[in-house]
Formats: structure tokens, C-alpha cells, sequence
């Protein structure tokens, strides 16, 4: 009884736990999954200048792109806005590498920075040169 009961209270944190729930991002530390509207369960619109958040309620919201660091999708994908661009982080170790979709195209930029909170430049060297 009492290891099934542990197995249910496993299965409903794990959500919040390992990022499957859709999430905004006023800097890079913190997530946000439920603000003064609701619980957020789903967030639209990379492209543009605003992101459309949608809530378990119901209701809908566009948010400012400018206000936000970044915000996490459903599947727990981070990513992070910089001059208007979503860009997907892909890997943190010396450098952050970011990848960009070009809108209307299949086609990917690679981006990097030398932390979460640095500048996003094209080339690892530039983003190396500006660590120093």
C-alpha cells in the first residue's frame, strides 16, 4: 500500500521535477510555470515580437518577448529570446551553443555565448574573445 501510494506521489511531482510543464523565464535561473492568470499549459508563437501563452484555464495571453529571458515548451526544451529570436540551448559546457531557426526555412544557425546571460554571437572565437 504504502509503495504504491510513494509510485502516485512520484508520477505527479515528476511533471514539475524534470521540466514538463511549459514555463516563462524572466532570467536564466528561474522558471515560471503559473503567474495572477493560471497555470500555464502551453506557450505559441516563437516568431514575432510576442509569445502567446496559454493557460489551463482557458485563457490566453501575449507577453512582450522583451520582458522574458527564455521559456521552456512542454517537452522540457529551453530556450532562450535574444533580439527577438527563440534560439533552442543545446549545450552547456565551456560555451553555450544555441540553435536558430530561420523563419519560413529548414534551415539552422548555430549560435554561442560563453555563459546563459552573455551576449549570443555567431563564432565560437568571437564568443571566446568575449569571455576574456
Amino acid at each position: 500500500m504504502k509503495g504504491g501510494l510513494l509510485i502516485v506521489l512520484l508520477g505527479l511531482l515528476s511533471g514539475r521535477c524534470f521540466g514538463q510543464f511549459p514555463a516563462l523565464m524572466y532570467d536564466s535561473k528561474h522558471a515560471v510555470w503559473e503567474d495572477s492568470v493560471g497555470t500555464i499549459k502551453k506557450i505559441a508563437s516563437p516568431y514575432g515580437k510576442n509569445l502567446k501563452v496559454v493557460y489551463k484555464n482557458g485563457q490566453k495571453r501575449k507577453i512582450l518577448k522583451s520582458g522574458l529571458w527564455g521559456f521552456r515548451d512542454r517537452s522540457g526544451k529551453l530556450y532562450r529570446l535574444y533580439d527577438n529570436k527563440a534560439m533552442r540551448v543545446l549545450r552547456q559546457s565551456d560555451l553555450i551553443k544555441y540553435a536558430y531557426k530561420q523563419p519560413g526555412t529548414h534551415h539552422f544557425s548555430w549560435r554561442y555565448s560563453t555563459d546563459l546571460d552573455s551576449p549570443v554571437v555567431r563564432t565560437k572565437r568571437k564568443a571566446r574573445h568575449l569571455s576574456l
